[in-house]
């Protein structure tokens, strides 16, 4: 049965990805975390986002790639999450968590009241994105809310944020193992959870980028907004119930 939810859990976090660029880890980690404690959970959900993020760099419209933003969104991405990798090590989980779920919560309110903040647009203000991203992701394999506001808010194209993103994403999954695998570690267990996961998390992003052809601008603005508002209520509604 466990098994069943789990990969269920990843289909549905597939067809995010696969969608929109991001949200496998915001689906698959929230959803995880009923499954499996966090210790396992967590190296899962970044073995299959590396494996994902390398699939879908195949079928990446390069075009589309903005190399002024996402140099300066990986710089810090990378530097993010080393920080986050080695702070999470010590770092009590009753005070983590927490802090995670409200400010994947305010990323939310942001995305659904459409900011619009061009002035954001700017190489320090990407590098900070980027760190933020990071510094989640090396702890709990989370944090791409951040990244897609700052998209949205900017004013970027719908196929400009994916293309960023799946290399964004790329960069930081594997620093995030890479950082992870020497210090924290990654249990011999996890390893083949994620083998077995791995079917359904291409299915779903298979179906995903299908839909994402599919979409205009307009829907897929209001479905990323309301997929990141969707995880934060599901983040913080487990974390006031644990």
């Amino acid at each position: 049965m466990g098994l069943l939810a789990a990969a269920s859990i990843v289909f549905v976090a597939g067809i995010l990805r696969g969608m929109t660029g991001f949200g496998f880890a915001l689906v698959a980690a929230i959803g995880l975390a009923h499954v499996w404690p966090p210790a396992m959970a967590t190296p899962v959900v970044l073995l299959l986002e590396l494996v994902v993020a390398v699939v879908l760099l195949y079928g990446l419209d390069r075009a589309a790639i903005e190399p002024r933003r996402l140099v300066r969104l990986c710089l810090g991405g990378v530097a993010g999450t080393a920080i986050g990798t080695l702070l999470v090590s010590g770092l009590p989980a009753a005070w983590a968590k927490p802090a995670l779920d409200t400010a994947v919560f305010a990323s939310a309110l942001a995305a659904l009241a459409h900011v619009s903040a061009p002035r954001l647009d700017t190489p320090a203000w990407a590098t900070a994105v980027g760190f933020l991203v990071g510094l989640f992701a090396g702890a709990f394999a989370v944090g791409g809310p951040f990244v897609v506001v700052w998209f949205l808010a900017v004013g970027a194209q719908p196929a400009a944020i994916r293309a960023n993103l799946i290399v964004f994403f790329a960069v930081v999954d594997f620093a995030a193992v890479a950082f992870r695998w020497p210090t924290i570690g990654i249990p011999a267990e996890a390893w083949g959870h994620a083998a077995m996961l791995l079917p359904p998390a291409f299915l779903g992003t298979w179906a995903g980028g299908l839909l994402f052809r599919r979409v205009n601008a307009a829907w897929w603005r209001r479905i990323a907004a309301y997929s990141i508002a969707g995880g934060a209520v599901l983040s913080l509604a487990r974390s006031l119930l644990s």
